[in-house]
């Protein structure tokens, strides 16, 4: 009979997690991101700030995180208020959630 060691799957990830195509990938998901963001001329600072970092997990599998580091990056992307005597509100970019929907 076979036998299948029950850390298999984890094994598989930790192998697979330093495969450069997984480089690949986020680096496309940041070029979308990017894209997305740069239909408004007001954002090239938060378009600069668009990065993909390895993230080392608590098992030894290597993530890839696609993140801006922009203090204003949440306003951005989902929408924020003006301020001022009559606020407005002026809708989010959406640059991730785009991205994430491919």
């Amino acid at each position: 009979m076979a036998w299948v060691d029950p850390r298999a799957s984890l094994i598989a990830a930790r192998i697979a997690s330093v495969d450069a195509v997984f480089d690949a990938a986020a680096d496309e998901v940041a070029a979308q991101v990017r894209a997305n963001a740069a239909g408004s001329k007001r954002t090239g600072r938060f378009l600069a700030s668009i990065k993909v970092e390895r993230v080392s997990g608590p098992s030894g599998v290597t993530d890839r995180l696609v993140y801006s580091d922009d203090p204003n990056a949440m306003s951005i992307e989902y929408g924020h208020f003006t301020d001022g005597e009559k606020p407005s509100w002026v809708p989010g970019k959406f640059a991730f959630r785009k991205a994430q929907r491919g």
